[in-house]
């Protein structure tokens, strides 16, 4: 079993008999997890940069997390150039939801004029991905928002990197330089992967509703009126496919960077986790210094997902509330409307592998931060 010996006022001077560890990978800043991701979510109208003009305040956590520094102080004010970009990327942001908006309207008069089972689903879509990409445009746009957790991840990471020298028992990596500007590349990994993930999902939907408009034999009149009725003709059908681009960005992109966020505040808790599992383990006591600061750390970490809670638990509401229902009834036609229609049948099992998917990604890496919240605590009971 391990022991935790608290002494008083003692320094470690135990600290300097440790040998080197290079296993606990440095936490990184806002651009550097998401930097590949964030690019595409601005080509696609996902997502738009609004600065944070206040400063973060002081927080006071139980377990003794004492005050949570504003470690990122204020920038300069932006450059004419950047303001205008962001400005720019803000209408486009706006005009990508007035656009999902129109062609969810305009399918609400395609299908009163006649009621399909498939169209039913596709409706729901339409309805889903418009209120997904505006409920982003809100989270942006608002100063307390999405810039607000910019600005705290920033903060945050930056006061755990400077902490993590302070509580570590290895003096050897103690240089600041070394600890956030060390090659943060090879950590975007995770981020690159799930941005060509989704561009390859969006991909293979635009493809399929290209098929499915025109197959191999001109315009279809009767699969493509969900992607471009009551007006079918073959030029407003090929413009409207454009349609399909940001209305699969805007249902997949947002839950892939809260799933990335998930996994990266993950990773903070690993690294903490780590090094007070080694601590632990060490023939050394842990001094109370030592301690407090790992408490400290462990409180700023949880602040960070009470701030991720407030920015994402509307989007993630709406993907939830809308996403069961539609299973549920796709569960329904599989099994009682289908009635043995190869094309109907799978374009309902590929609706409903979607909407799981989505559902159960955005619930796995959410338990995630739970159980790596819960670890550490583990830890310190053995």
């Amino acid at each position: 079993m391990n022991r935790i010996s608290v002494i008083g006022k003692m320094d470690s001077a135990t600290k300097q008999d440790q040998p080197p560890r290079n296993d606990v990978k440095v936490n990184l800043l806002w651009n550097e997890m998401l930097e590949p991701l964030l690019l595409v979510l601005k080509i696609v109208g996902v997502y738009h940069e609004t600065a944070f003009k206040g400063a973060l305040r002081t927080q006071d956590q139980t377990e003794g997390s004492g005050w949570f520094p504003d470690a990122d102080p204020e920038p300069p004010r932006s450059t004419w150039s950047r303001s205008w970009r962001n400005g720019l990327s803000r209408v486009y942001h706006a005009f990508v939801c007035i656009y999902l908006w129109l062609n969810a309207i305009r399918m609400t008069y395609v299908i009163s004029l006649s009621v399909r089972y498939d169209q039913i689903t596709l409706q729901v879509y339409f309805y889903v991905v418009s209120i997904c990409n505006t409920i982003m445009f809100a989270v942006c746009y608002r100063e307390k928002g999405m810039p607000l957790f910019h600005r705290h991840w920033n903060s945050s990471v930056t006061f755990l990197n400077t902490r993590r020298t302070q509580c570590s028992f290895d003096r050897t990596l103690n240089t600041k330089a070394e600890n956030l500007h060390g090659n943060p590349k090879q950590y975007t990994k995770s981020a690159v992967f799930v941005t060509i993930t989704c561009i390859c999902m969006t991909l293979f939907n635009v493809a399929t509703m290209i098929f499915l408009t025109f197959g191999f034999g001109g315009l279809n009149p009767l699969s493509s009126s969900g992607v471009c009725g009551p007006w079918l003709t073959e030029l407003f059908c090929g413009i409207n496919l454009i349609f399909a681009v940001y209305a699969t960005t805007a249902y997949i992109f947002p839950g892939a960077l809260y799933s990335l966020i998930c996994h990266n505040i993950s990773l903070q808790f690993n690294n903490l986790s780590e090094e007070f599992d080694q601590a632990l383990n060490s023939p050394h006591p842990i001094d109370k210094m030592t301690l407090n600061c790992f408490r400290r750390r462990h409180a700023v970490i949880c602040h960070t997902v009470e701030v991720a809670d407030d920015v994402f638990s509307p989007l993630i509401g709406v993907i939830y509330s809308t996403n069961i229902p539609l299973i549920i009834f796709l569960l329904y036609q599989l099994f009682y409307i289908a009635d043995g229609d190869l094309i109907f049948t799978g374009l309902t099992l590929f609706w409903l592998f979607s909407c799981s998917t989505t559902v159960l990604l955005l619930s796995f890496f959410t338990v995630r931060v739970h159980d790596k919240v819960k670890r550490i605590h583990r830890s310190r009971g053995q």
